[in-house]
């Protein structure tokens, strides 16, 4: 096709149809690098050439077994939370949230390949974990040496939208901030699309904050990987100990899903973030009910001493996602009950 000087109007409709035939259901979240690998040989457009779908096939899979080599699968490794799970979990976010994205602001023209790039930057986002403070450069600076391997399929600017949804994940725990470029201008007023796609993934990384059948034993894991041995459920040590360490795991989960209902409605808006993390309210509602059942148990073992025991109580940190979709059923804690 010719060049012009203007966009290609059809060849942006035909990208724009194929980028919102691939989107994904609310809350699937891919199992496999092979998963990944088919999402892609799926996806159609303009920019999208075979040679740049088996680039990105292989660059994300390769992060993927990186990842899953370095830290671990099913919370079972060095890190229970930032392992391969939480990978594919995000780029499942990051391509559900590019799609709603796509949809509410088309006069971006978010493009196939743009999607793309969202998919490698998720891939790579975490992928060095063992930099405190430099995570998410380290990350960026691999990612950048995979995609110069392919001058001829990306180019300067898609190497650097890259590392800069990469740098956005980046989290500032005293003011619960990320990254962000103009991070106190809403996304519905962004123009620029480097802008817009950082938010995508930024709030992919989150993405299991807003789906009630992921948070809590998602949050699990994180114990599991963060905690300090006199702040973890310890069954040798005293039930009313642990109780008092759930008691504070619970509470300080619940304040940062507060911060972070506050924190998407800035960024992204309340009808978007509403669709972005569609239980991100419900999650904070589940995490208070657990705490009042947490109390009960601390009342009841007071006034009955071996009415509740450690195992009773470890249950409720279990990172095992069957386990506690059993406990939500036996509490009534279902979405929509809250």
């Amino acid at each position: 096709m010719p060049e012009t000087n203007g966009p290609d109007l059809e060849s942006i409709a035909t990208e724009k149809q194929h980028v919102e035939k691939a989107t994904t259901l609310p809350e699937h979240v891919f199992a496999s690098a092979h998963d990944v690998a088919d999402y892609i040989d799926a996806l159609e457009g303009a920019e999208i050439t075979p040679e740049l779908k088996e680039a990105v096939k292989t660059q994300v899979t390769e992060a993927i077994a990186s990842i899953e080599e370095k830290y671990g699968t099913n919370g079972e490794g060095a890190k229970p939370f930032h392992d391969r799970d939480h990978t594919l979990e995000v780029i499942s976010d990051a391509i559900r949230t590019f799609d709603i994205v796509a949809q509410a602001m088309p006069h971006l023209q978010l493009t196939g390949k743009d999607k793309l790039l969202t998919i490698i930057a998720a891939g790579y986002h975490d992928i060095e974990q063992d930099q405190p403070g430099q995570n998410e450069v380290q990350s960026g600076e691999l990612c950048e040496q995979a995609m110069n391997k392919h001058p001829d399929l990306f180019s300067t600017e898609d190497v650097t939208k890259t590392k800069s949804m990469i740098g956005a994940t980046t989290y500032n725990f005293k003011n619960h901030q990320q990254a962000l470029t103009n991070p106190d201008t809403p996304l519905a007023e962004l123009t620029d699309k480097k802008a817009v796609i950082e938010r995508v993934v930024a709030g992919a990384d989150f993405g299991g904050l807003g789906f009630f059948d992921r948070q809590w034993w998602r949050g699990n894991r994180l114990a599991k990987e963060i905690l300090p041995p006199d702040k973890s459920f310890d069954p040798a040590e005293s039930l009313f100990t642990n109780i008092q360490r759930l008691e504070t795991w619970f509470e300080g989960q619940k304040k940062f899903l507060h911060d972070h209902i506050v924190y998407t409605k800035k960024i992204y808006g309340t009808d978007l973030a509403h669709a972005i993390h569609p239980h991100l309210e419900d999650n904070y509602k589940l995490y208070d009910a657990v705490e009042r059942h947490i109390a009960h148990i601390k009342d009841s073992v007071a006034t009955q001493p071996g009415s509740f025991s450690n195992a009773d109580l470890e249950r409720f940190m279990s990172t095992d996602p069957i386990v506690i979709g059993q406990i939500k059923e036996e509490l009534g804690l279902t979405l929509g009950s809250l």
